[in-house]
């Protein structure tokens, strides 16, 4: 079976709406996508008492489903205020617990700056608190690190600034495919090495083939072993689009191993629509 995961965050309209929860999602990821891996996103955690946890174990157990990565809202490394600072630390600290409970290979805690670039202060902390975490992290044999998310995150060179001087072999990079807000063409190439996980959004897979191919080939070069996370995230239909969404990856995963680009229609089916929805009205 193909290295793929469905992504907790897939299925944030499902659970708004009070159709899904942890366990529902679970069992999509295993019966009805027969993928290896469920990606879980916190916002599906309804509790972190031990006596929750340990039925998400079970779930996994009895669906043999792999966690190539739990992502943490809630608990990012910075914000304004120190008091802030300081229970956002306290719940990451936990959190690290649980992954390392539930056998994640991987942690998603964001960076929390939300301006475009860093200042001294916030890079001296932000290497700091990752150094602490990723030292717990290493214990377990987990990485940790960031998605390129949102905020300073986006700037593909500022993710490399990070890596260097945070220097720890478990700090790594979630790689959201085409998500920068400058160097688009050359971000994710330049994040390649440094993947730990990936998300694979529904606007790339599907309107941006060849992008996303070029993204997954850089990963394979670059030696990434990792799982392909399948993210949707338009909070509609989201059973049938992750359906599609998968297939996607893996027929782009087949090809890109040959070394080609497979044909897509998408523009022009995308075009045909809009002319479509055009005469309806």
């Amino acid at each position: 079976m193909e290295r793929i995961s469905i992504e907790g965050f897939s299925v944030h309209g499902l659970l708004n709406a009070g159709m899904i929860d942890l366990f529902g999602y679970l069992e999509a990821c295993g019966q009805r996508y027969h993928v290896a891996g469920a990606g879980i996103w916190n916002g599906l955690f309804a509790s972190t008492e031990p006596d929750y946890i340990a039925k998400v174990q079970q779930a996994l157990d009895e669906r043999c489903l792999a966690v190539p990565n739990i992502a943490f809202d809630g608990c990012s490394v910075w914000a304004d205020d120190a008091a802030v600072r300081s229970e956002q630390r306290a719940k990451a600290l936990r959190n690290i617990a649980i992954a390392a409970e539930l056998g994640a290979d991987t942690v998603r805690i964001d960076w929390g700056v939300t301006a475009p670039s860093l200042n001294d202060e916030q890079f001296a902390h932000i290497v700091a608190s990752y150094r602490e975490y990723c030292d717990l992290a290493a214990k377990h044999g987990m990485r940790l690190g960031a998605e390129n998310h949102f905020g300073a995150s986006l700037d593909p060179e500022l993710q490399l600034q990070v890596l260097e001087a945070v220097d720890h072999q478990h700090y790594g990079v979630l790689l959201h495919f085409g998500h920068w807000s400058r160097l688009a063409e050359q971000g994710d190439a330049m994040l390649a090495p440094h993947a730990m996980h990936t998300h694979i959004p529904a606007d790339v897979i599907g309107e941006d083939l060849e992008t996303c191919c070029r993204t997954l080939r850089a990963l394979m070069d670059a030696g990434y072993r990792g799982y392909w996370g399948v993210e949707h995230h338009t909070a509609r239909h989201e059973y049938v689009q992750l359906e599609w969404q998968v297939a996607l990856v893996r027929r782009c995963l087949a090809f890109v191993a040959e070394g080609e680009v497979p044909i897509t229609r998408n523009r022009v089916v995308n075009k045909l629509l809009v002319e479509l929805k055009g005469d309806a009205q």
